[in-house]
């Protein structure tokens, strides 16, 4: 691959790890609710889901998955109420009016496994691997070892990433504290909001 791809690439994956979606907005709410340690189980998830995505890609089931509608709107589906849950979960948290330090682990719904959840079954991760990662493939080169160092700069990107969100969000929890109802409430309704616009989409 070339410089010029690679710094292609690279932004790429920033950029789609930047952008709000479901993983993003969730590390933004778990590290301003519970601080950076106890979101850092979410954001491993959200890598291994990705991880586990690519190892699809490889094996080509990813592009079994896109080229059906089925199974794809099935995926699709799974991720919306997934979403419309977490949603649920936030709002529920607002109307209780539970501060930071009352919370008990057990009680946090983004675990490792809701971020592994969000990213296996995020449609925009399907459509990252099936549409976008082979466009910076060179077929005349090692199919596996450019799969692996493309899928190497992804995870990284998005760790880096959403190791700054965490930050902030966690830095932010300090003077957004008296705020922390309205955050929980805007945090589930953005979830419910990803999750009927996945829904719709499913059922198209």
């Amino acid at each position: 691959m070339q410089a010029i791809d690679q710094l292609t690439y690279i932004a790429t994956c920033i950029f789609a790890a930047a952008t709000p979606g479901p993983g993003t907005i969730s590390v933004i709410h778990c590290s301003m609710r519970f601080g950076f340690k106890r979101t850092l189980p979410l954001i491993i998830g959200i890598q291994a889901g990705l991880g586990f995505v690519a190892v699809l890609s490889m094996c080509g089931i990813i592009v079994l998955i896109s080229t059906s509608k089925v199974l794809f709107y099935t995926l699709q589906f799974i991720g919306g109420l997934y979403l419309f849950y977490l949603g649920i979960a936030c709002i529920s948290s607002a109307f209780k009016g539970q501060s930071i330090n009352q919370d008990k682990p057990e009680m946090q719904p983004f675990s490792f496994v809701a971020g592994y959840m969000m990213s296996v079954f995020n449609p925009k991760t399907l459509i990252f691997f099936s549409a976008l990662f082979p466009a910076f493939i060179d077929p005349q080169q090692g199919l596996l070892k450019q799969n692996l160092y493309l899928t190497a700069i992804l995870l990284l990107s998005t760790l880096s990433v959403h190791f700054c969100y965490a930050k902030i969000g966690q830095y932010s929890a300090r003077f957004l504290m008296a705020h922390q109802t309205k955050i929980d409430l805007l945090s589930g309704v953005i979830f419910i909001l990803l999750a009927i616009y996945i829904l719709l989409g499913s059922s198209i």
